[in-house]
């Protein structure tokens, strides 16, 4: 049975089966990404949105290699616009993140000594706030960058491919976005606001 697709092609019941199908096995992974990039919950989930609509109108192309990787450069591309958008328009990152959302903790990956002591804690939320803080001083791109590369395990080969750039350039963008995060870190060392 055809139906008619909402990017005027002809799509069957099955296409349709399938992307469903895809669509939530990957709704909270593509959501996480966007949330990560975006840093506020109302423009994650428009972003989550668009890039399932842009992966619907696009589907009748996809190849079937490999789901996780277009979709990831679909909502990375999202998110990317909706960053250039936002930066147009001034806007700043109101949002706090809370302990509650998906894709908050930055640092995650930092090792766990079981029960931590409550100042441990403390200590460790704010490394991340900070962190968190310097990563957003940078150009959008570049923060990026460092959220793929060093907080996602994204290695250059994978980026490079994600954003259509020769791995060069994205070994030089990371090494310049590190050293920008690196100057902002110092100087809030140096300034005493540490």
């Amino acid at each position: 049975m055809m139906t008619a697709g909402d990017n005027g092609t002809r799509t069957t019941v099955r296409q349709r089966e399938v992307f469903d199908a895809l669509v939530q096995r990957s709704r909270q992974q593509v959501y996480s990404r966007a949330y990560r990039l975006l840093r506020n919950q109302a423009d994650a989930e428009d972003v989550t949105q668009e890039a399932f609509i842009k992966a619907w109108c696009r589907f009748p192309q996809f190849d079937g290699r490999n789901w996780d990787a277009w979709l990831h450069r679909i909502v990375t591309n999202a998110a990317l616009s909706r960053l250039e958008l936002l930066k147009r328009s001034q806007r700043v990152f109101a949002s706090e993140p809370t302990d509650t959302e998906a894709g908050d903790d930055l640092l995650a990956r930092l090792p766990a000594n079981g029960a931590e002591q409550p100042e441990r804690q403390v200590i460790a939320r704010e490394g991340r706030e900070r962190l968190q803080a310097a990563i957003d001083t940078l150009p959008a791109e570049w923060a990026t960058l460092i959220r793929l590369y060093a907080l996602d395990d994204y290695s250059c080969d994978q980026i490079a491919a994600l954003m259509d750039w020769p791995p060069g350039t994205v070994r030089s963008r990371i090494h310049r976005a590190r050293a920008r995060l690196r100057a902002v870190l110092m100087d809030e060392v140096v300034n005493g606001e540490a």
